[in-house]
């Protein structure tokens, strides 16, 4: 038994290792892909203040990535605007993003060369909405602008020379030739200045498209189609081979956004996802501008799109990853509030006091059961110390360094019991102000220690079979599963099993939890530790009242011994703290007057051969009639294996 739980406790050790491992894996590549992304990254606080920066942003303000943090954008940037720093507070206020601001201005690595970009603020909000900062994004489009303007020049210099050629001709026929030749020059220009659009079109980095309205055609460039994997002619020069390829949740928006540009001149810059020949659907960053005819009716549009996949799963891993964050921050802290719960409680493993054979039986089962994730049950009477038996489980077992995470079915309310064990949503009922961690959730990879569990309602018992079976439960309020891994300990001072023949407790959880029970004996049954528990009892009490007893009389003692004890080893903590309350010298005087006369009349009272005898008995039933080698009965008891059958002949004890 014990090697194969070792095995186990190894093979869950290494999954941790690999888990663990994997999810170290998983955060190096997410910050290898945010730092070295080809845009220029950073997130601000509230405060405008630097929180993260990629080595692309730190780049373009010209200062080390390491300077950035905790500084605000005005002390990284002096010439920041005060239009633009209002308003990144007002995304922050109102938790509208701004895209397409474009920023021309010199770079610390060229000093005298002016760049552009194109900058998307972005609201960073936390999983309920609220935000937190800003995502900034910058994309150098500095030879795009140059571009564009050498091709504004050439069609400026074409039209006033077709104009220069046009007015010569209506001045005088004799230079008709002249103008002819002339327009050979303009002809010839116009293809230089197309060549050069093709150019500079076969070598953007960016698909490009040109859209002629009136014939319904798109010009696709050749990047275009490679983008989306096809090749040239395999992509028809239609709107609907655009449209066709939209992501079903982007058409709607990007269509609304070219109509809305062409209808009120507004700009055209959208992100959205299209389909590629394999099948796959990736992001991208659309611009575009459309051309008016004097009517105002839209003639031609164009534009570019840019392949931004990387940079928008780098942004859903980092959200993911804050995400994660959170929710491990709140188990943590829920953790943390139960732990400093518990470390008020006054007992733990070391006060088991005791060297009684019942004692030291109900130990031994707990060395047994203590390295496993058995269900455990623990039954005794009030007061036999059922907690402190737990916690020696949960102390002796793999699940040490977590939190012993505890409830008591008996003092709970049944809507609060509920919420107690699984947790609530904000709102899920009436007080229900914030979202709270149920003792399920707060004790997953730990120990749940359900005392008074026949306390439970019929109503909670059916959810938390759910829990022991499948390992899954609801929090009130919202209808998301969640999938939890809890040690359950369960205790009770009631008889269970008539409970469930009366139908108070369910027969199906009973057999879950029934599975190794661990019966506390009561103290009237270890009197041999009575003498132990005092003199612990006595000089804890003294230290804590400032008292100094080091002497209990024996009459003391015998007193102790021969009291019945129905409220167990906590009655008899009272009725020491008392007694040390009341003495005034080094000796112990009671307080109490022990009257045998509560004892259990209805119990007639047994010779010392029926003691012995029913003691053998129960042991043997309890090791299931082993009488020799380990754990067995000669063991337990003390005997030589030779003696204990010689005792069983003579007291007539059969296995049955």
């Amino acid at each position: 038994m014990k090697n194969k739980t070792s095995s186990l406790r190894k093979l869950a050790e290494e999954a941790l290792r690999e888990n663990e491992k994997a999810a170290r894996m998983r955060l190096a590549e997410i910050e290898t892909i945010y730092s070295n992304a080809p845009v220029g990254l950073c997130v601000l606080d509230t405060k405008l203040r630097f929180v993260r920066i990629n080595n692309r942003m730190a780049e373009i303000n010209g200062v080390p990535a390491e300077e950035h943090i905790g500084r605000t954008v005005r002390e990284i940037v002096p010439d920041l605007t005060d239009h633009a720093e209002s308003e990144m507070q007002r995304i922050i206020e109102t938790g509208e993003p701004v895209f397409g601001v474009e920023i021309t201005r010199e770079t610390a690595a060229q000093p005298g060369l002016n760049r552009t970009w194109i900058v998307n603020r972005l609201p960073l909000r936390q999983a309920d909405g609220t935000v937190v900062g800003l995502n900034i994004v910058a994309q150098d489009i500095t030879t795009l602008k140059r571009g564009q303007e050498a091709l504004r020049k050439a069609y400026d210099e074409l039209d006033r020379q077709v104009k220069e050629r046009t007015t010569e001709l209506t001045e005088t026929n004799k230079e008709l030739k002249r103008e002819i030749e002339d327009r050979k020059l303009a002809e010839k220009a116009v293809r230089i200045s197309q060549e050069r659009y093709m150019l500079a079109v076969s070598g953007s980095t960016d698909g490009i498209w040109d859209w002629d309205i009136l014939s319904n055609t798109v010009f696709y460039s050749d990047h275009f189609k490679e983008i989306l994997g096809y090749a040239s002619e395999e992509f028809p020069e239609t709107v609907d081979a655009f449209r066709s390829r939209l992501h079903p949740e982007d058409a709607d928006t990007v269509w609304a956004a070219v109509e809305r540009h062409l209808q009120e001149h507004v700009p055209y810059n959208i992100e959205y996802r299209l389909k590629t020949k394999s099948g796959e659907y990736r992001w991208f960053l659309a611009r575009g501008q459309a051309i008016w005819d004097d009517k105002g009716n839209a003639t031609r549009m164009a534009g570019s799109i840019k392949d931004i996949t990387e940079r928008m799963e780098a942004a859903q891993n980092l959200r993911d990853a804050f995400i994660e964050i959170k929710e491990l921050k709140n188990r943590l802290e829920a953790e943390k509030a139960y732990l400093q719960e518990e470390i008020k409680l006054e007992y733990n493993f070391e006060n088991i006091i005791g060297n009684s054979d019942e004692l030291r039986y109900t130990l031994y089962k707990v060395e047994q059961i203590a390295q496993t994730d058995t269900a455990v049950i623990i039954l005794g009477e009030t007061g036999t110390g059922k907690e402190l038996i737990a916690r020696a489980i949960h102390g002796s077992s793999p699940l040490k360094n977590r939190a012993l995470v505890k409830l008591n079915c008996a003092t709970l309310p049944l809507n609060l019991m509920e919420s107690e064990l699984f947790g609530h949503e904000k709102g899920a009922f009436t007080g229900a102000f914030d979202r709270r961690l149920g003792r399920f959730e707060v004790a997953d990879g730990a120990t749940l220690f359900l005392d008074e569990i026949g306390e439970l309602p019929l109503e909670l018992q059916t959810k938390l079979l759910r829990v022991i079976q499948d390992g899954e439960f609801e929090r009130l309020g919202n209808s998301r599963t969640i999938k939890v891994d809890v040690r359950i300990i369960a205790a009770t001072n009631r008889n269970l099993e008539e409970d469930v023949r009366n139908g108070r407790f369910r027969k199906d959880l009973w057999y879950r939890l029934n599975i190794f029970p661990i019966t506390v004996p009561p103290l009237r049954n270890r009197k041999q530790d009575i003498p132990l528990l005092a003199d612990f009892f006595v000089d804890r009490v003294s230290r804590n009242l400032g008292k100094s007893i080091d002497y209990i009389p024996k009459s003391v003692i015998n007193a102790l011994q021969n009291y019945h004890w129905p409220g167990n080893v906590r009655e008899l903590e009272n009725v020491i703290e008392r007694a040390v309350i009341n003495s005034a010298e080094k000796k112990l005087r009671l307080m109490d007057n022990l009257d045998n006369s509560q004892k259990d009349l209805t119990m007639a009272p047994k010779t010392l051969e029926t003691v012995e005898r029913d003691h053998i008995v129960r042991i043997l039933e309890e090791t299931r009639w082993k009488v020799s080698g380990k754990n067995g009965a000669s063991e337990i008891l003390g005997l030589n294996s030779s003696t204990l059958r010689a005792r069983m002949r003579k007291l007539g004890i059969r296995k049955p």
